[in-house]
């Protein structure tokens, strides 16, 4: 499914939320009128929720066509916009954001993202965490990773990645869904 944040972004191009699945057969038919593109009404129903089974990761043509429709060069642009979120209380409830630097040495934050997976970090300092707790995720537990902030309903940016002393690069969670849940678990 779609993160609410990137549904929020196509209802504002629809002009109205997007309530039932025949929203999905009109913004299918939007599309192909306006891009000369298709996606079908069927994968916009699976990708809002209105249909539950299925192909739980779209195309990624399929996504830069839904990124074109609202506005967007192509997926990547969307997803680098959303990782420049207005970063401010009038904006983001308090808990929808998680700061690191706000956190303390050995607490964690525990997040999930679609499908099933579910990640715990532990804080060492500044953006710096250890994974301690890896279910069907791309992180391995022992992981060394940065990250700024969390954001639920964004897609979580994933900086240097060490494992065994090697930078295997940058990760994002969540890329379609976002962070669907993320708790902060206190140090005693």
């Amino acid at each position: 499914m779609l993160s609410p944040y990137i549904v929020n972004l196509l209802e504002n191009k629809y002009g109205k939320k997007i309530r039932y699945p025949s929203d999905c057969e009109n913004i299918s038919r939007e599309i192909a009128d306006t891009l000369k593109e298709s996606v079908s009404s069927n994968t916009l129903k699976r990708l809002l929720g209105f249909i539950k089974d299925g192909v739980q990761t779209p195309r990624l043509s399929t996504l830069d066509i839904i990124a074109n429709y609202i506005g967007f060069d192509d997926w990547d642009m969307l997803l680098q916009h959303i990782s420049e979120p207005i970063i401010s209380s009038k904006y983001i409830r308090r808990n929808e954001m998680i700061r690191s630097r706000t956190l303390k040495k050995g607490e964690k934050v525990r997040f999930e993202y679609s499908p099933g997976r579910v990640v715990v970090v532990e804080h060492q300092e500044e953006w710096l965490f250890t994974v301690v707790e890896s279910i069907n995720s791309k992180l391995q537990i022992g992981d060394s990773v940065e990250i700024e902030i969390f954001l639920r309903d964004r897609p979580l940016y994933i900086y240097n990645v060490m494992r065994n002393n090697e930078n295997i690069g940058d990760l994002i969670a969540g890329k379609i869904s976002g962070i669907t849940a993320m708790t902060v678990i206190k140090v005693e």
